[in-house]
């Protein structure tokens, strides 16, 4: 299928050739994505639409979680009435989107508490998994630096399955 769109006129890239995408002026196809080529689309702020091909389903969750994107065909997924439900750690992350938006940087003081905040709230029963993190990160419009750092970070302390490669 990829030839075919090539053989059209389309340009078709790998994960490792993205840089060459940051100012892609129209609809996007992501074709078996993982977590981070979706990520690495979203952070693609030029394209006007992404459009998602995969048999694997379910490595969407979080993405249709986070946007509630509008489903063309295959497997539906339905996105989850409220991402992340734990309050707490829902308070958290809105706290800390303004300083991310505003130019906080990934990496210092104030992502700093942030991930301790949110270790502490792990370990005391408010419970969400990476991916659920990634969803409201995604949701609230963080950076894509400090969306993904985030991602990356809990996997490495909190227990949880293993972490999606980046692109």
């Amino acid at each position: 299928m990829l030839r075919q769109l090539h053989a059209r006129g389309a340009t078709v890239g790998a994960p490792a050739e993205l840089g060459a995408l940051k100012e892609w002026p129209g609809p996007l196809l992501v074709y078996e994505p993982t977590l981070a080529t979706l990520a690495a689309g979203e952070a693609i702020t030029t394209a006007t639409r992404l459009i998602v091909l995969t048999a694997d389903a379910a490595v969407l969750q979080p993405w249709v979680d986070a946007f509630d994107p509008e489903h063309l065909g295959g497997q539906h997924l339905p996105a989850a009435a409220v991402v992340l439900p734990v309050a707490l750690v829902r308070r958290t992350m809105v706290y800390f989107t303004h300083h991310l938006q505003s130019g906080a940087l990934v990496g210092g003081r104030l992502w700093e508490l942030l991930l301790r905040r949110l270790e502490e709230l792990y370990h005391h029963e408010q419970h969400f998994s990476p991916e659920d993190l990634l969803a409201l990160a995604w949701q609230l419009h963080w950076p894509p630096d400090a969306t993904w750092e985030l991602y990356r970070w809990a996997h490495e302390h909190l227990p949880c399955a293993t972490l999606h490669p980046r692109p």
